[in-house]
């Protein structure tokens, strides 16, 4: 013996696979960069954001210190 829960028009699939409809690029690509954003949001929060802002920073010191020499001729 079966229930009915639902009104006798509304018993059919609601879709089908063949049917669904895939998402677009865009909003794909939008949903990729939110979620670039909140990890990037996440990581800054964090001591690894700390840790990685201080790392960058002494790699683009040690960068210029290294290049300073090969375009100090090409200043004057």
């Amino acid at each position: 013996m079966s229930v009915d829960i639902l009104p006798p028009g509304l018993n059919g699939p609601v879709a089908t696979v063949a049917a669904s409809v895939p998402a677009s690029l865009r909003s794909s690509l939008c949903a990729g960069w939110r979620r670039l954003l909140r990890w990037n949001a996440r990581i800054e929060d964090s001591l690894i954001g700390d840790a990685l802002g201080v790392l960058f920073l002494f790699s683009e010191l040690v960068a210029f210190l290294w290049l300073a020499p090969l375009f100090g001729p090409f200043l004057q």
